[in-house]
């Protein structure tokens, strides 16, 4: 998965999460919404990236390489518990 941006990362998850819940009649798209962005920034803030020199492009893409399923996983979670 080559993702170089917050946008990128952003629609690629908010497109899983959307699908994960079609079936949820009561899905609200503004919450889920708010909770991936929320768990984007949870999982990075955790990385500790300002450590490092990568740029915002190699931040991005090792987000989606190794931790999409983390963010997926704590968006939905996060929806499910609202």
């Amino acid at each position: 998965m080559d993702i170089t941006s917050y946008e990128e990362l952003y629609n690629e998850i908010m497109t899983d999460v959307q699908a994960a819940l079609s079936t949820d009649e009561s899905f609200n798209a503004n919450l889920a919404a708010v909770k991936v962005k929320i768990a984007i920034k949870d999982v990075k803030e955790r990385r500790n990236y300002q450590a490092t020199t990568l740029s915002d492009a190699d931040i991005y893409n090792d987000l989606a390489n190794h931790y999409y399923s983390a963010i997926f996983n704590l968006a939905m979670y996060d929806y499910n518990q609202s």
